[in-house]
């Protein structure tokens, strides 16, 4: 998979761009786990088709777009696209597990869920990623992102994933990465810089 390579170098992209084949990659999970993945793109701005014409394409009946027509084409956020694309997965893959985690200890009967919302805020772009699984206990809050530190079996986790996320978010792309608990599971968001590329009208948000 080219995402697994390295980016040589930074480059301007949309954050479609990196997050539609991450969706398309785990949309088979999603299907295998039965996870519903919503997704919201919400700018101040309504003015066309937005996020949701690509993200339609994977064609998986798990994926639901709620676009309010942002049209935002010319939005892009800097850094390395392909580890960018580890981030998103590795967040996907630890709100899988968390929810499966709660469904063997039989404290979820529903189908999991997993809520992307994309904002735009004062120059930045949030991408918040929202789960039903449980949420993280308030007291390791603070160490989720330490490396080796893992809430999962040995066989399940090695602590490494979330301190990748933030050393990518942060030291690569000069950005943060911060965790909350929301009403029924964590809440990771993801705050970039939007950089505005005026001299194109291809992509989306």
């Amino acid at each position: 998979m080219d995402f697994l390579r390295p980016s040589q170098e930074r480059s301007l992209f949309t954050i479609e761009e990196a997050l539609w084949p991450t969706l398309k990659i785990f949309s088979h999970q999603a299907i295998s786990h039965d996870l519903h993945i919503e997704m919201k793109c919400d700018w101040k701005e309504n003015k066309g088709e937005g996020i949701s014409a690509h993200i339609k394409n994977i064609g998986d009946s798990n994926i639901h777009i709620d676009c309010n027509k942002c049209g935002r084409s010319d939005l892009r956020v800097e850094g390395y696209r392909n580890e960018f694309m580890q981030v998103l997965l590795n967040i996907f893959n630890n709100a899988k597990d968390a929810i499966e985690a709660l469904k063997k200890k039989g404290e979820l009967t529903e189908s999991g869920k997993i809520c992307i919302r994309i904002t735009d805020f004062e120059g930045r772009v949030s991408i918040d990623i929202e789960d039903n699984g449980g949420g993280i206990p308030e007291e390791l809050l603070k160490k989720i992102f330490d490396p080796y530190f893992t809430t999962k079996s040995s066989e399940h986790g090695s602590g490494i994933g979330l301190y990748m996320v933030r050393a990518i978010v942060e030291n690569s792309m000069g950005g943060e990465v911060r965790v909350r608990n929301g009403s029924s599971g964590a809440i990771f968001s993801i705050i970039l810089d939007r950089h505005i590329k005026r001299d194109s009208a291809a992509g989306s948000c």
